[in-house]
């Protein structure tokens, strides 16, 4: 029997690009819509955090919030519709740059499990997935974080950073950092125990609630 070698999806998505109808369907679709690096294609394709699997092994590499940062950001020196070739460029390095760099695709990646589990979870509660994750290095663990906009109130986003590769690391120390802005403005922030992130969809609507009461 033959065996192919492991071939990274940096090198199998090297002659696939973003395209502007694809991010224009991911500006139709709304909060939650991604566009993933799908493995068993070989293509990037459009999604909803909902769909989202850890068996599947798929790589967010640009999202409905990526796309209205850029979009914003280059009105300033564009008219509206000519943004969009540029922008489409934009996504597109975006895009490749997450595929090469290690932290999303290591040799041999491994279902992240506990992070699918918590975004599902995060989903279900109201909590759309907004951007592409992004990655810090803190030595040993590194830090992935989710930035989430909640659909009831779409001035509140919620970021939750979560142990790399997976909340689910030997450290009975590990912890969970989440905070949350309303109307860009920081309004609190807590640590949790990675054992305890089942919980926390609920925690977070809890500390939502209280800390707008308190402040109406």
């Amino acid at each position: 029997m033959t065996v192919h070698p492991y071939r990274p999806m940096s090198a199998r998505f090297a002659d696939q690009h973003l395209s502007e109808p694809l991010l224009r369907a991911l500006d139709r679709t709304g909060p939650g819509a991604l566009i993933i690096a799908d493995p068993a294609s070989g293509e990037y394709r459009l999604t909803h955090a909902r769909y989202l699997t850890a068996q599947n092994r798929e790589v967010i590499v640009y999202g409905y919030g990526d796309l209205h940062h850029d979009l914003d950001t280059l009105a300033f020196v564009r008219h509206t519709e000519r943004v969009w070739p540029t922008a489409t460029a934009v996504a597109d390095q975006a895009a490749h740059a997450c595929l090469n760099w290690e932290p999303w695709e290591p040799v041999r990646p491994r279902p992240r499990t506990a992070l699918a589990a918590l975004r599902r979870a995060m989903d279900r509660d109201g909590f759309a997935l907004l951007r592409r994750p992004l990655f810090h290095e803190q030595g040993e663990v590194g830090r992935l974080d989710d930035t989430y906009l909640d659909t009831r109130d779409p001035a509140t986003a919620v970021t939750v950073a979560t142990p790399y590769p997976d909340p689910d690391m030997p450290d009975p120390d590990g912890a969970i950092f989440t905070w949350i802005t309303h109307h860009g403005s920081y309004l609190t922030g807590w640590y949790t125990p990675t054992s305890q992130r089942h919980h926390l969809p609920r925690e977070i609507r809890t500390r939502l609630r209280a800390r707008l009461d308190s402040n109406t």
